[in-house]
């Protein structure tokens, strides 16, 4: 058998209605405690806006333009809040407005004529005790209250003034005559100023223009105007303060960079001089005045030089002055002495050969010398340039590098220099300016009824807001069922039937004994009216008898899983329903433990069930008449629980019970059983075993889904014989004095 609604509904359809139903349900039932709830939370309420809640707050609010040259200013909220409630803005306030008041208010009016308080006052516990002859100012710390000290002690004069701890106090005549003594407390200014701090507010209303809205809230019109004005005095001079230091700041900060960068740009100049000095050879390859290739050719000539000299010298050995051959060797050195800048040879003829030739013998071995000396020189000075060649490109490397960092050091240099030059001119030129464009102001007074209608509305909100707490906190954690969509959801079967409440009341039976004994009224269905709840039971009989299985369901159990739920109040009523339907049918209560059958048809209770299963009678229709009784229902009869005895399982799971049933079954067209509830026995598991089909009875606000889920979780035969479920109770609104239970476990 199965359920259209369950068809039509995915499970996750299902799950969000149970929700919406559930809230809903658990407010009908816990209706008077969340109620009561709600009245106790809007007590409280009430009662802690109307002392802690000051009865109205006035604000006043000044809007500033600011000349803001700070960027990070601009638009900045917090950096203006930040100057706004910095100590040294509120010390004036806290001084002159807040301190002042306090003590005049705590002293009572009419005992001071004024009240100052300096900077460096004591906070602390201060009184004034006012003798026949003198006058005393006494002071106790925060730490120690109790301990109070004489600051001073005046003589009483028409006018009496103190002076300690930072404290001055001006006493007038009232006080003199009154001689009552003054009681006050000055605060640390810490605390002060955090108190303060909550009552400011600041805006930025146009960040483009630099335009901020600084508001102050107190209890008092008068009292937020004068704090406001003097926020606005300080914060003024003290905004100024912040805008030279700031630029004093960075001047120096610029000036330092400044020096540094200039210091790096010196040294990396250096470095680069110094290293061009040293590698000056490698770096400039014009260095030498000729390349590698000209210093061979100048190497080989000079050779061939030596090789002429020694040419004219063999020469010389061999010939006489005035010679052509000597001639030609004297040209030769001579030439060769013109083209290096050496000494010339002699040429006058006139001179004794013998000394011409030693003369000029001697000239080449100086020019031979000079030569050979050049070529040294030639020859290390090419392997230098040859060096060169090699590690050139290194060192050209190097040298970029260098003059990257001098350019880049440079570069930096002079863009500091600039910024410096630059923040020295916004220096002169700038100030801080504070235009005040809408001046401070005493807001009205709140209308008295209209902070009243405030108050009681905030106390309504948090009424309700606990209320709703309340509710979905008992939703979250109360696991009872309260929908039909929920036990088909949980079991998987659907619900075969759904039991309004049965109220109770003194409506009797249409069927009465000879004793004037009746029926119990909750078994509504002993007549034939037409009422919903007989038509419910109806319907039941007839999904029973005419199902889709087309099976033959004549063993009936009835069970459900806690006491209380009108399992056998379902039970009565389904039997009478069926035996009205002309079917000879027999409710067999099989709660042995508390069985209740007998108390609703007016039977007697033995003897029932558990005596004829503890007795040693044969199962036959001598026997079984004497056990079972007739009901004043037409078809219906009754076997009654019985005696109470020690081991109801084990009588139930007997082989006698079986077949005490299998005759029964045999001579009634239709068997109800009446089983305990499964939670607090196993019985009922015991009893399924004799049963065609079972029903679940399930109490409106009593089954338990986690219980019902963790049961039909379990595959076993008494499960599969479950058909289904009726839910009694489906009007049910939490008042358990209108349910029908017969249990007392």
């Amino acid at each position: 058998m199965t359920s259209a609604n369950s068809t039509n509904q995915t499970p996750q359809g299902i799950v969000k209605s149970m929700s919406v139903f559930r809230l809903r349900s658990t407010f009908q039932i816990h209706k008077k405690a969340t109620f009561s709830v709600f009245l106790v939370t809007l007590l409280l309420a009430l009662i802690i806006v109307y002392f802690f809640w000051q009865f109205g707050n006035y604000t006043s609010y000044s809007i500033l333009k600011i000349d803001a040259r700070q960027e990070n200013a601009i638009g900045n909220t917090e950096y203006y809040r930040n100057i706004v409630t910095h100590p040294r803005v509120l010390q004036p306030v806290v001084l002159q407005i807040v301190l002042p008041r306090s003590v005049k208010r705590m002293a009572g009016k009419g005992n001071l004529q004024s009240v100052t308080v300096a900077d460096d006052y004591q906070p602390g516990y201060y009184r004034v005790l006012n003798d026949s002859s003198t006058i005393r100012l006494q002071y106790a710390s925060l730490m120690a209250p109790d301990r109070f000290t004489t600051l001073e002690e005046l003589d009483i004069t028409d006018h009496i003034h103190f002076s300690s701890n930072g404290l001055h106090l001006k006493m007038d005549k009232q006080f003199l005559k009154k001689q009552r003594p003054i009681r006050f407390k000055l605060h640390k200014k810490e605390d002060i100023n955090r108190k303060l701090v909550q009552n400011i507010g600041v805006k930025v209303t146009d960040p483009r223009n630099a335009v901020i809205k600084i508001s102050y809230t107190s209890s008092k019109p008068e009292l937020s105007k004068m704090a406001l004005d003097s926020i606005l005095s300080t914060f003024k001079t003290f905004y100024a303060d912040i805008n030279n230091y700031s630029k004093n700041r960075e001047l120096s900060l610029l000036e330092e960079e400044k020096i540094q960068a200039e210091t790096q740009y010196a040294h990396i100049r250096d470095s680069l001089t110094a290293f061009y000095e040293k590698n000056m050879w490698v770096l400039n390859p014009s260095y030498y005045g000729q390349s590698i290739a000209e210093t061979d050719r100048t190497i080989q000539e000079m050779s061939d030089h030596i090789r002429r000299l020694e040419k004219a010298l063999g020469q010389m050995d061999t010939t006489s002055p005035g010679q052509e051959p000597l001639q030609e060797a004297l040209t030769t050195i001579n030439a060769i002495a013109t083209q290096y800048s050496m000494d010339p040879a002699i040429e006058d003829d006139n001179q004794n050969p013998d000394s011409v030739w030693a003369d000029t013998r001697q000239v080449v071995r100086r020019q031979k010398a000079k030569l050979q000396e050049r070529i040294s020189q030639l020859s290390r000075q090419k392997r230098n340039q040859t060096y060169a060649e090699k590690i050139r490109p290194l060192k050209n490397q190097q040298w970029d590098e260098l003059k990257s960092k001098k350019n880049a050091a440079e570069q930096y240099y002079n863009e500091l220099s600039q910024r410096y030059k630059e923040a020295r001119l916004d220096q002169k030129m700038s100030r801080a300016d504070v235009q005040i464009i809408t001046a401070p102001f005493v807001p009205g007074r709140a209308d008295a009824l209209t902070v009243l209608f405030r108050k009681a509305g905030v106390a309504l909100l948090a009424g309700l807001l606990c209320s709703l707490v309340f509710v979905l906190i008992l939703t979250v954690f109360n696991r009872k069922v309260y929908s039909e969509d929920e036990v088909e959801y949980t079991i998987n079967r659907p619900v075969l039937a759904s039991i309004p409440t049965i109220l109770t009341g003194n409506k009797t039976s249409s069927y009465a004994l000879q004793d004037q004994q009746q029926l119990d009224p909750k078994l509504i269905t002993s007549d034939y009216s037409p009422t919903l709840i007989g038509e419910r039971y109806r319907s039941l009989r007839t999904r029973l008898l005419f199902n889709e299985n087309k099976a033959s369901y004549k063993k009936i159990l009835i069970f459900s899983q806690n006491e209380g739920e009108g399992k056998s109040l379902t039970a009565g009523n389904l039997a009478i329903i069926y035996a009205q339907q002309k079917i000879p049918t027999i409710l067999i209560d099989a709660d042995l433990r508390r069985g209740v059958q007998h108390n609703a048809f007016a039977c007697a209770k033995e003897p029932g069930l558990s005596n004829f299963l503890y007795s040693n009678a044969d199962i036959i229709d001598k026997n079984i008449k004497n056990l079972i009784q007739k009901t004043v229902v037409p078809n219906l009869y009754v076997i009654s629980s019985g005696k109470n005895i020690p081991n109801p399982s084990e009588i139930l799971g007997s082989s006698r019970c079986r077949e005490l049933f299998e005759f029964l079954s045999k001579k009634f067209g239709a068997l109800i059983i009446d089983a305990p509830p499964i939670s607090l026995t196993t019985d009922a598991r015991i009893l399924g075993q004799y049963a065609d089909a079972c029903i679940l009875v399930v109490g409106r606000g009593m089954s338990n889904l986690g219980e019902l889920r963790k049961f039909f979780a379990e595959s076993d035969p008494f499960t599969k014989k479950v058909l289904g479920s009726l839910v009694n109770f489906a009007d049910n609104n939490g008042n358990k004095r209108n349910t029908y239970s017969y249990y007392s476990y």
